[in-house]
């Protein structure tokens, strides 16, 4: 079932690349990390999640929603149960059903990858990743995305050195959504 962890405990949990929120009280993909298992597999932003592995992701959001009914962070809640739905062994891979845009139904099959970035912990938080993306766009604008606000000592040499690459640049994007 998809609230009980994928793997045992102690063990490494790869990742798809994949990022969800719930949208409109939808599980969807928000974005897909350049080069991960889910880019190479060809998931695209905007679809919705309907299975990962034999779970249907429907009845966990309407188990999840009754129980956690008047909670804020629902939404936030349900993302993280079923971003951790699509963990799985390293190495490994796994089935899941998405409906793209046009609504139709697509099983494709994800594999499980190292985890990038920098992992940080703080207090109870163990295992969090925080990526900088830090490049020039096809036009020279500067780009500059941080997945979270959390490892400053890893994240700032990172964007310190990417900095004066942007001087010339049009522009520069900082993306902070996360």
């Amino acid at each position: 079932e998809m609230l009980a962890s994928p793997a045992e405990e102690g063990s490494e949990l790869g990742v798809t690349g994949i990022d969800l929120r719930m949208v409109e009280g939808k599980p969807l993909v928000t974005s897909v990390l350049p080069g991960s298992t889910a880019a190479e597999a060809g998931v695209r932003t905007g679809w919705e999640l309907v299975a990962a592995g034999d779970d249907e992701v429907a009845p966990i959001v309407a188990k999840i929603t009754e129980r956690f009914t008047d909670e804020p962070l629902l939404d936030a809640i349900l993302a993280e149960v079923l971003r951790n739905a699509l963990r799985g062994p390293i190495g490994g891979k796994e089935p899941v059903r998405f409906v793209n845009g046009k609504g139709e139904t697509l099983q494709i099959e994800v594999g499980f990858a190292e985890e990038s970035g920098f992992r940080f912990k703080t207090g109870h938080l163990d295992g969090l990743y925080v990526r900088v993306d830090a490049r020039r766009l096809d036009d020279g604008v500067g780009f500059l995305s941080l997945s979270m606000f959390m490892g400053p000592t890893d994240v700032m040499p990172v964007i310190n050195e990417a900095l004066p690459g942007f001087a010339d640049a049009p522009g520069v994007i900082v993306d902070i959504r996360g």
